[in-house]
């Protein structure tokens, strides 16, 4: 869509957009195209050295990028550390480290190898501490009566130097861990080791005999790990719960009644029977969930969170369940394009405020309507704890050469008349869509009658073609008859030799 280059083609001397429905229009700079037709950009960037100051605007970086990322006034691209605490002189630009690692290397007789990942640790801490400040304020706010204590999924990125970073700046808040598999569980339980007692371990997926085995081994070293119940050792039991709320778009497959993971709310309910019966009950500390990654607004967080909320308050009144963990998974989104879309894939429509917000206000009414205290508020946020925190760096192997700067509205001019001289021969509507060219993005006066003009030919043109249609099925066929076939050219049948020959009517060039 054009939409997206709005903002492009007004910095340029000329661009050229070519419409799906015509041969090709010209649009001048400050003159829109039509706002309901989709362009195909062919050629817009003629002037590039002079547009150093609006990078960030062409790229919308400061749309996906704030506050971690800006351009300077040398038109690089530059890494804020610590977001909007970046003090002046604390930017990191970009070009220059990667100019500065190629000198190096160049030095050493070290060849360097290509994709390069740069990574920014301190970015880690600043998403980490406003995660929990949106938290921290959202309780104070609503008045909710329990703290939010979360966990990072180890599978968004299984960088040992990454986890680390995150068990040690979330310290201070009990910051946590969660494992999906064997290999993710013992590097849970290896940097656990260093955080502070009482920091979550969720152990997630599919489990095996070795799986289980090796979660009570973290319990016996005194890590609060949650997992399924074997083996003897009295485990922290959490059931995942498959919530009837969905989300729109490509990440919502894992949710709703058909969903791949959880239990029903009634098979949730048999599951705690089930326990009471053994007397293990109080094994049952943790009510999960997880609707699907990237949620695009706050109304779907809302409803998830009400949803499991009445679940977990009926395990505790209904069949005295002593939970006390409400976990509400991943899915808090990032804007990817910047847009801050709720209807798109690569978007969300909230911050960490609103979602933080959403959670701890959908858990507090629920369980306050129902007499229940309020539990644990838990979230395995992944891709927006670290989404922003490094970037990966790519050789150019060739670049399209600019033209002078002479001979670019030739070339352009040449292109556009190359187009319109491959156009097939139309007829009718087609015909009417073709001469629907827009010159700078609006018709000329002469060439509006010109177009008025055509359009009746056209109209009167098919009226005549319908008719001989009409005509020749209701005239009787015999020698001489003329028929129409359809979807073929019109043709006059004649007698002659042993049977009849088809010639095409010679008709006039309208």
């Amino acid at each position: 869509s054009f939409r997206s280059f709005s903002d492009l083609y007004k910095r340029h001397e000329a661009a050229v957009f070519i419409p799906h429905t015509s041969t090709a229009t010209e649009i001048n700079p400050g003159i829109s195209p039509l706002p309901d037709q989709p362009y195909y950009l062919l050629l817009a960037i003629t002037h590039l050295p002079t547009m150093a100051k609006n990078y960030g605007e062409l790229y919308n970086i400061l749309g996906w990028g704030e506050p971690y990322f800006t351009v300077n006034s040398k038109g690089h691209l530059c890494a804020k550390p610590h977001g909007r605490e970046t003090a002046q002189g604390q930017e990191i630009d970009v070009h220059s480290v990667i100019e500065e690692v190629l000198a190096g290397a160049t030095n050493d007789n070290k060849k360097v190898q290509f994709p390069m990942i740069l990574r920014f640790p301190d970015v880690l801490k600043v998403r980490l501490d406003s995660l929990h400040a949106a938290f921290k304020d959202a309780i104070t706010t609503t008045g909710y009566r329990n703290r939010y204590q979360g966990v990072y999924p180890i599978k968004v990125n299984q960088n040992k130097d990454v986890i680390q970073d995150l068990v040690r700046f979330g310290y201070d808040e009990s910051y946590g861990l969660e494992a999906g598999s064997k290999p993710e569980l013992l590097v849970a339980m290896g940097c656990l080791a260093k955080a502070k007692p009482g920091a979550y371990l969720v152990c997630n997926g599919y489990k095996d005999t070795d799986f289980i085995a090796l979660a009570l081994s973290a319990r016996a070293m005194g890590l609060n790990c949650i997992i399924s119940a074997k083996l003897g050792v009295e485990p922290a039991i959490g059931i995942r719960a498959k919530l009837l709320t969905k989300i729109p778009g490509h990440f919502g497959s894992t949710a709703g009644k058909r969903g791949k993971f959880g239990l029903l709310e009634e098979k949730i309910y048999g599951v705690a029977e089930r326990l009471r019966e053994m007397g293990k009950l109080h094994w049952l500390t943790m009510l999960h969930f997880h609707i699907g990654s990237m949620i695009p607004s706050t109304e779907i967080v809302r409803e998830a969170v009400g949803e499991a909320a009445g679940i977990y308050c009926n395990l505790v009144s209904r069949y005295g369940a002593p939970m006390t963990v409400l976990d509400c998974g991943g899915g808090l989104g990032v804007d990817y394009d910047g847009t801050r879309s709720h209807d798109s894939d690569m978007s969300v429509a909230y911050g960490l405020e609103e979602y933080a917000t959403s959670v701890v206000e959908a858990a507090g009414l629920r369980c306050d309507r129902s007499g229940v205290a309020h539990p644990v508020l838990c979230t395995e946020s992944g891709r927006a704890m670290v989404t922003h925190h490094s970037m990966i760096i790519l050789e150019a192997l060739s670049a399209i050469p600019e033209p002078p700067e002479d001979e670019t509205c030739d070339q352009l001019m040449s292109k556009i008349q190359d187009l319109s001289s491959k156009q097939p021969r139309m007829y009718g509507g087609q015909r009417r869509r073709r001469r629907g060219l827009v010159l700078a993005g609006r018709r000329a006066p002469e060439a509006g009658h010109r177009d008025v003009q055509a359009g009746q030919e056209d109209v009167q043109e098919d009226r005549q073609v319908h008719q001989r249609r009409r005509d020749a099925a209701a005239a009787p066929a015999g020698p001489g008859a003329r028929r129409l076939l359809r979807g073929r050219a019109p043709v006059r049948v004649v007698p002659g030799g042993t049977g009849l020959q088809a010639q095409p009517v010679q008709r006039p060039d309208p």
